[in-house]
């Protein structure tokens, strides 16, 4: 897990009712947060209002993006034109 961390450019993570009360999950975003890189939960079950102000809910957590599953298109559309941005970026240099 360690290794894949360090080598990834962003997180995407599945926050259901049920993934957000295991600590694993907590594990593995902090993990990222710690590297400074970019996480995006996908919600699925609940909403963002919801996920934000529901007691125990990690503070860095209202700092990520989120977007809804019903709405994932448009993060892989987004990324898309992340990875092509960078891949011409180090063309030119």
């Amino acid at each position: 897990m360690l290794a894949a961390a360090r080598a990834s450019h962003e997180l995407i993570v599945l926050l259901t009712p049920w993934a957000i009360k295991r600590p694993y999950i907590w594990l593995e975003i902090g993990a990222i947060w710690g590297q400074g890189k970019r996480i995006v939960g996908v919600l699925h079950g609940l909403t963002a209002n919801e996920l934000v102000t529901q007691e125990g809910t990690p503070a860095l957590l209202k700092r990520i993006d989120l977007v809804d599953i019903n709405r994932i298109d448009t993060y892989f559309d987004q990324l898309k034109a992340r990875i092509e941005r960078t891949r011409s970026e180090n063309v030119r240099s």
